[in-house]
């Protein structure tokens, strides 16, 4: 009939299936079978439907009153592919498992997870393209054992502002890895509450743009006891640290690694203790405007011994020494003192009458300082002594620091071994007499002498000095006991003047040798000195005055022209700086200056070396020509005295 079906209309089928040929397929041209029967589906019981989606009316809905389709083919699913499921969950048995051959479930509808609510999914994470799982009410509860079983080793991407209750996020294992580019980019901002007792390695946490953000009540209840290793290069701001009890304790070897070079601002009137800061390596860097802002008011216990040079500086140009002796805390300390920036009278004073002098030389902390000396707390023999041989007097009148103080004097050591008075008076004492001015010329202001002027001395013996030699006496009387021996060689002419009553006019060959030796080695000792000039002269005029300067390397591995080097400097860089020198030796050879020598090159080898030219300071130019075919080839050079 027309339609096919009309003959049957409404009406049930109930097919033994073991009879039908061919697929066994029921279709039907509006796309419609009702099912009909008690139960509904009783008259498909196990058929298999394929269903044109396409031609579905309404929501294209199956139901099942057993709560139950089977779904069959190859893959299983393939009959209800891209199909929504809508299930009673209260109606499962079994686990109401779901699984997909090609690992990917699509979840559909609105909201987006409406077909899968309150449903557990136990995923093959090694299938997963990003592995991301959403949910629209921000929520995501983990359940089976260990609680996090469902999501191991899942990154999470929380969005924080959607959080409820304290966001906490547990691990049962005591551990959460961070993975993500930059590493902590998954608990960006997050705060860690963490069980250090559960903690295996050494607890690290590290920041890829160096800042750990400490919150809670108080600051650093997150990371209590915790040690920070911090990267100092890559802190922002002032780098400070604050700690809401006062303390921060330091530990690490040496003890302050963790606060290496850090300054440190301290609440003083919080610390309990002493307040010691001690350093492993005896140095406390004091920073901040002005410079020890950070110890003002602090007491330094230093141990010396540690120190490098030792210097104490104040930008106040105070230093208080306290304790018991006063200067206790600076025991055995040199003082450099900027004097300008001194007020008062800049006194220096000892509790024990003793200021060591040190440094070289030795008076050098104490330089142009008066010392203002109770000479009744003084030991031994009170002597001030100088290295340079040096010590000036200050004051009004000139020589009160050391009024009625003896002067026990190293002419060796003075320069142009003056004294001088502002009264014009030296008294001398000792014994004898002159003792302390032994062998000393006098320059005497004979308009300030009183008296006579009259000089004497005790062994009856005036030595003048100077150019002209008697230029300390000039202008001066002499009374002189001349003897009245005839064979005297002073004579007294008949102006009163001295006069020499012979002359000598000896030439070098009347003059003997003390101890004659044989000079050229030709056999003859050479008695007078005439004989030793004119045997070591010929010696000294050639043969004396050429040597050979010191070696040196010149490069010859590859062809160059107009090379130099300068040969005087390479025999000054030897001689003047020898590498060791013997015992009691000068420490430097002795040269000559660069224009006190002549320059030769004697040989150098034609294949190799080319010599343009020597200036007559020894530089000398070349061209390499060749290279030497056993590495090593010789130029000889030499030195001659001009």
């Amino acid at each position: 009939g027309t339609p096919a079906n009309s003959l049957f209309e409404d009406v049930g089928l109930d097919v033994d299936v073991t009879a039908l040929s061919g697929d066994g397929s029921i279709t039907s041209p509006n796309s419609t079978i009702t099912l009909t029967g008690t139960p509904a589906n009783s008259l498909l019981e196990n058929v298999g439907l394929d269903v044109d989606v396409t031609a579905l009316s309404g929501d294209g809905s199956i139901t099942s009153p057993n709560s139950t389709i089977t779904l069959t083919g190859t893959p299983a699913n393939s009959l209800l592919e891209n199909v929504g499921l809508d299930v009673d969950v209260t109606a499962l048995t079994g686990d109401g498992s779901i699984t997909s051959p090609n690992g990917t479930v699509t979840l559909g509808g609105t909201p987006a997870n409406s077909l899968l609510e309150n449903v557990t999914l136990d995923v093959n994470e090694s299938a997963l393209t990003d592995g991301s799982i959403t949910s629209p009410n921000s929520t995501i509860t983990l359940t089976g054992t260990p609680a996090n079983s469902l999501f191991e080793d899942v990154g999470l991407d929380v969005d924080v502002t959607a959080l409820s209750g304290d966001g906490s996020i547990t691990s049962p294992n005591s551990t959460i890895t961070l993975t993500g580019t930059p590493a902590n980019s998954l608990l960006e901002d997050v705060g860690l509450d963490v069980d250090v007792t559960a903690l295996s390695g050494d607890g690290s946490i590290t920041s890829p743009n160096g800042t750990v953000t400490l919150g809670g009540t108080p600051a650093n209840s997150l990371l209590e006891d915790v040690t920070l290793d911090v990267d100092v290069s890559a802190l922002s701001g002032d780098g400070s640290i604050t700690s809401p009890n006062s303390t921060i304790t330091l530990t690490g070897t040496p003890a302050n690694s963790l606060l290496e070079n850090v300054g440190l601002d301290v609440d003083v009137t919080a610390l309990t203790g002493d307040g010691s800061i001690t350093s492993p390596n005896g140095t406390v860097t004091l920073g901040g405007t002005p410079a020890n802002s950070l110890l003002e008011n602090v007491t330094l216990d230093v141990n010396e011994s540690a120190l490098a040079d030792g210097s104490v500086t104040s930008p106040n140009s105070t230093i208080t020494l306290t304790g018991t002796p006063a200067n206790s805390l600076f025991e055995d300390v040199g003082l450099d003192v900027d004097v300008t920036a001194l007020t008062g009278d800049g006194s220096i004073t000892s509790p024990n009458s003793t200021i060591t002098l040190t440094g070289t030389p030795a008076n050098s902390l104490l330089e142009n300082v008066g010392l203002d000396v109770d000479v009744t707390a003084l030991t031994g023999d009170g002597s001030i002594t100088s290295p340079n041989g040096t010590v000036t007097l200050g004051g009004t009148p000139a020589n009160s620091l050391l009024e009625d103080v003896t002067l026990d004097v190293d002419e060796s050591a003075l320069a142009d071994g003056s004294v001088t008075s502002p009264n014009s008076t030296i008294t001398l004492t000792g014994t004898p007499a002159n003792s302390l001015f032994e062998d000393v010329g006098l320059d005497v202001d004979v308009t300030a002498l009183s008296g006579d002027g009259s000089i004497t001395s005790p062994n009856g013996t005036i030595t003048l000095t100077g150019t002209p030699a008697n230029s300390l006496l000039e202008n001066v009387g002499l009374q002189v006991n001349i003897s009245s021996d005839t064979d005297n060689d002073l004579g007294i002419g008949t102006d009163n003047g001295l006069f020499i009553n012979e002359t000598d006019d000896q030439v070098a060959s009347e003059v003997d040798s003390d101890t004659p030796v044989d000079v050229d080695g030709d056999g003859n000792t050479e008695t007078t000195v005439e004989d030793v000039i004119q045997d070591i002269a010929p010696i000294t005029s050639k043969a004396a005055r050429i040597f050979y300067p010191p070696s040196i390397a010149i490069d010859a591995s590859a062809l160059a022209n107009n090379v130099t080097i300068n040969l005087y400097d390479e025999y000054i860089n030897q001689f003047g700086t020898p590498t060791m020198a013997s015992a009691g030796a000068p420490a430097a050879v002795p040269t000559y200056a660069n224009t006190e020598l002549y320059y030769y090159v004697t040989y150098a080898d034609p294949a190799v070396l080319n010599i343009d030219s020597i200036s007559a300071t020894g530089v000398m130019q070349y061209d390499v020509v060749g290279t030497p075919p056993d590495y090593n080839s010789l130029i000889n050079v030499v030195f001659v005295v001009r």
